[in-house]
C-alpha cells in the first residue's frame, strides 16, 4: 500500500506494510499537500496536489503535473474500472461535496452536486458503482452512488461501526484475492499434497513428502494484469542472499510480489528415531528421574548431549503432552 502524510508541503510518498502498518519512505513527490491517491488500472499512481493533478513514480516518489485540479479543496480520487474516467470529490461550502470527472482531456466536468459534506473516501466496485464515505457520518456506513442519476442508493449501504472513513480500497477488483489465487496455483502443482500460507507470509508446500519453504516479500507492487488472467510465477535470481534462486509472482490483479524460496525439508527424514519406552514395573515405587533416563542415555537416546549428572535425581519431574503448530498440527 502507498500513503502520503496529510497536509504537508513538499509531500513524500511512503509504502505501508499491509501486515504490520510500518512505513517505508519511497521519496519526495515534489508538490504540496498531496491529499488523494488512486491507481489507474494500468498500475500508474495518480494524486491530487495544490499545484495540480499528478502522476507519481512508485519507485522514486517523484510526481509529474498532468493537468489542473477541479475547483475547491480535493478530498478523494478514484478511477473507473476501464481507466477512462477519474472521479474526484471536493468540498462545497457550507455543507456539501461535489463530484467531478476527468476523462484525459485535461478538463474536469461537473458530475454530481449535493453530496454530503467532506466526502473523504471514494472507490469503484467491481460492478462499476462508486462507493463513498464522508466526515462524521451519523448513519455509520459506506454509501453507493448512482452517478448517472446523482443519487445515493438507500438500499445499498454497507454498514460499518465507523463515522469518519478516510479511505476505501476494494481488494482485487479485477480478479480473485491475491492469496486465494496463489493458494489455487500451489495446490495445482504436480504432486502437491498440502499448502499452508501463514498470515506472516510464510509458505509451506508439501510435494511428494517433501516440504518446500518460502516467504513472501513485504512489498507488493502494482502492475499490468496477465493477458490470460492467470497467476504467473517466474524463477528469478537470488533476492535475499541465501544462495537459492527465488520467484516473481504476478497475480491476476496485476500486483507483483517476490516469493523467497528457502529450500526443502523432508517430511520423514531417513535418520528419524523411533521412541522405544522401557516397561515400568507397577509393583514397585517409580522414581521419575530413573524411569525417564532412557530419553537421554543409553546407546541411541532421543535427546543427545546430556552430560552425566545433569539431571538431579531429587528434582527431576515429568511433563506429558504434545507440541503443535498454530494450525493444531504436530
Amino acid at each position: 500500500m502507498w500513503s502520503v502524510p496529510y497536509f504537508l508541503a513538499d509531500a513524500q510518498l511512503y509504502t505501508v506494510d499491509a501486515l504490520f502498518g510500518t512505513l517505508s519512505l519511497v521519496g519526495a513527490i515534489g508538490f504540496d499537500n498531496v491529499k488523494a491517491l488512486a491507481f489507474h488500472p494500468s498500475g500508474q499512481l495518480w494524486g491530487g496536489s495544490d499545484q495540480g493533478l499528478l502522476q507519481i513514480d512508485i519507485n522514486t516518489g517523484a510526481g509529474t503535473i498532468i493537468g489542473p485540479m477541479p475547483p475547491g479543496s480535493i478530498n478523494s480520487l478514484a478511477w473507473n474500472n476501464e481507466g477512462t474516467k477519474l472521479f474526484a470529490t471536493t468540498n462545497t461550502p457550507p455543507r456539501a461535496s461535489t463530484l467531478w470527472v476527468y476523462d484525459n482531456t485535461n478538463d474536469w466536468q461537473l458530475a454530481c452536486e449535493g453530496l454530503p459534506k467532506k466526502v473523504e473516501s471514494l472507490e469503484t466496485t467491481p460492478d462499476g458503482s462508486l462507493i463513498y464515505g464522508f466526515h462524521q457520518d451519523a448513519k455509520l456506513g459506506i454509501h453507493t452512488l448512482d452517478v448517472n442519476a446523482c443519487q445515493t442508493l438507500t438500499d445499498a449501504r454497507i454498514d460499518t461501526p465507523y463515522n469518519d472513513i478516510e479511505g476505501i480500497a476494494w481488494p482485487a477488483a479485477c480478479g480473485p484475492a491475491n492469496l486465494d489465487a496463489l493458494r489455487a496455483y500451489l495446490e495445482n502443482l504436480d504432486g502437491a499434497e498440502k499448502v499452508d500460507i501463514q498470515p506472516s507470509g510464510g509458505i509451506e508446500v508439501t510435494i511428494s513428502g517433501e516440504i518446500h519453504h518460502s516467504q513472501l516479500a513485504e512489498t507488493v507492487s502494482p502492475g499490468t494484469p496477465p493477458a490470460e488472467g492467470q497467476l504467473i510465477m517466474d524463477p528469478i535470481a537470488d533476492q535475499n542472499d541465501d544462495g537459492i534462486d527465488d520467484f516473481q509472482i504476478t497475480y491476476p490483479s496485476g500486483d507483483q510480489q517476490i516469493m523467497y524460496y528457502l529450500g526443502i525439508e523432508n517430511d520423514s527424514p531417513d535418520d528419524c528415531k523411533t521412541l522405544v519406552v522401557p516397561a515400568v514395573d507397577p509393583t514397585v515405587i517409580s522414581i521419575p528421574a530413573l524411569v525417564t533416563k532412557f530419553l537421554y542415555s543409553g546407546l541411541n537416546p532421543i535427546q543427545t548431549g546430556v552430560a552425566t549428572g545433569t539431571i538431579n535425581l531429587e528434582q527431576a519431574a515429568t511433563i506429558r503432552g504434545s507440541v503443535t503448530s498454530v494450525n493444531g498440527e504436530p
